[in-house]
């Protein structure tokens, strides 16, 4: 995020178009913002992960050490009925990964459900219920990020008979062409 907002176009025309800042120009000007790096751990923090990873027994310092990526994803069951959980990891290199939790993961809690989901890459996509295999009230927040929105079922058929250019379709204009060809063909 913050590499998106050095590249505003207010960012690139600083660059280009001022020579020496201010700062520059006159060094007695720098202030604690000019060093600061919003990013790096300060003492602070150090000390708080120390303290951390002291409180670690042994097996939990091995998973941290072995740098995988740990997820926690939170399930909302909307409709009432517990079903199984289906859900498509997309990585980063390209690859997919499909996750299976049985109707079991809703016996705690009805409404909620939450999942911690160690992977060794980096998952760039979610989805749920890839294949539609499962009752879904609401299919349009399966995935994050979000994709944009598919057109009803009323919609399609509103669209029935229809391109998105107004007339008829390839196939509708055949079966017109061979029905004029027939009707011209029985006057003959």
């Amino acid at each position: 995020m913050a590499e998106a907002k050095a590249k505003t176009i207010s960012a690139i025309r600083n660059k280009t178009d001022i020579k020496r800042t201010v700062v520059e120009e006159n060094p007695d000007l720098t202030d604690f913002y000019n060093t600061y790096d919003r990013f790096a751990p300060t003492e602070a923090d150090k000390k708080k992960y120390q303290d951390y990873m002291a409180s670690l027994n042994d097996d939990e310092k091995k998973l941290v050490s072995e740098g995988k990526n740990f997820y926690v994803v939170n399930f909302k069951n909307k409709g009432g009925l517990p079903m199984p959980v289906i859900v498509r990891l997309s990585y980063e290199d390209g690859t997919d990964e499909v996750l299976r939790f049985p109707a079991e993961v809703w016996r705690l809690n009805d409404v909620t459900a939450k999942k911690i989901i160690p992977t060794a890459k980096k998952v760039v996509k979610w989805t749920l219920d890839p294949f539609y295999e499962i009752a879904d009230i609401d299919t349009e927040d399966n995935s994050f990020p979000r994709e944009p929105a598919q057109p009803t079922k009323v919609q399609l058929f509103k669209m029935q008979g229809r391109t998105y250019s107004g007339g008829p379709n390839p196939m509708q204009e055949a079966q017109n062409a061979k029905k004029a060809g027939a009707v011209t063909g029985s006057k003959n």
